[in-house]
């Protein structure tokens, strides 16, 4: 779908192929709106990811824009953790 990134089967969900980053677009809690989250390695339950998006009010708008970003960033997304 986007070079350097393949959708994992859960929803909306994404890794870097380079980078092992996962990317993935999740529903604030107690909220409606959506957001961006990146992972350094593949995701677990025990780390935390880094909000890299602003909030949506519904996850396609939310994974549109992820899908600019990493169409931008091939070789994953530089960001401090």
């Amino acid at each position: 779908m986007v070079k350097g990134w393949k959708k994992l089967k859960k929803g909306c969900e994404y890794i870097n192929e380079f980078t092992g980053q996962t990317l993935i677009i999740t529903q604030k809690r107690y909220s409606n709106n959506y957001y961006a989250l990146i992972f350094v390695a593949q995701r677990t339950e025990d780390k935390d990811g880094r909000v890299i998006s602003p909030e949506f009010p519904s996850a396609t708008k939310a994974e549109t824009y992820a899908i600019n970003l990493m169409t931008k960033h091939p070789n994953g997304i530089i960001t401090k953790l």
